[in-house]
């Protein structure tokens, strides 16, 4: 991005939160990288994902606490499944359960609606690794990757271990970047891709 200081940016971001659980206090790596975007004049809008969920019992929480619940910001679309609003400036949330029954279909919503918003020179930036199916369905000109965590490590996921195991390996090959937090989760992308950077 620094090629060119005048050119700016849209962001599509799969995140590894809801954005409610950072409005109550939630702290993480995302919600820190997606403050410093935010604050980048390169950087125009920003579609902000909230995790994607895996289960029933997940999707019924989110279903709860972002779609049905009031959220601070104006309410830009919301059905039964997803609600689409705008907490605050650059950023617009797309909160959807919607993945559960139908991936294909989440991910063919989020396009269309990039598209009718106009996002333009976009960077897919995505920290949810139980899917990998954005980086074929997603139209993006650059990808990020940005690994906080392995999630093979956790015993919350163990059934997801082999879908997490391969989607690394898609990420690895796909992604034009992959941040690491440590030289040992570079091993989940072994072997090595050349863009992957420690910070």
């Amino acid at each position: 991005m620094t090629n060119n200081q005048n050119k700016k940016y849209d962001i599509v971001m799969f995140n590894m939160s809801s954005y409610s659980e950072w409005d109550k206090g939630i702290s993480n790596r995302n919600l820190h990288i997606l403050e410093h975007l935010k604050n980048n004049p390169q950087i125009g809008k920003i579609l902000a994902i909230d995790y994607l969920p895996h289960t029933p019992k997940r999707a019924l929480k989110n279903w709860k606490e972002n779609i049905l619940t009031n959220t601070k910001g104006s309410v830009i679309k919301k059905n039964l499944f997803t609600k689409i609003y705008k907490p605050e400036g650059k950023i617009t949330v797309y909160s959807t359960i919607k993945n559960i029954f139908s991936l294909k279909t989440s991910l063919r919503e989020i396009n269309e609606y990039l598209k009718k918003e106009n996002y333009q020179n976009l960077i897919l930036w995505s920290y949810y690794p139980l899917i990998s199916e954005y980086f074929d369905k997603l139209d993006f000109d650059i990808s990020v990757f940005d690994t906080v965590d392995n999630w093979t490590e956790h015993a919350s996921y163990k059934k997801f271990y082999p879908q997490l195991e391969k989607n690394y390996k898609i990420i690895r090959d796909k992604a034009n970047v992959i941040f690491i937090l440590s030289p040992e989760s570079e091993s989940i992308f072994s072997p090595r891709n050349q863009n992957i950077f420690k910070i």
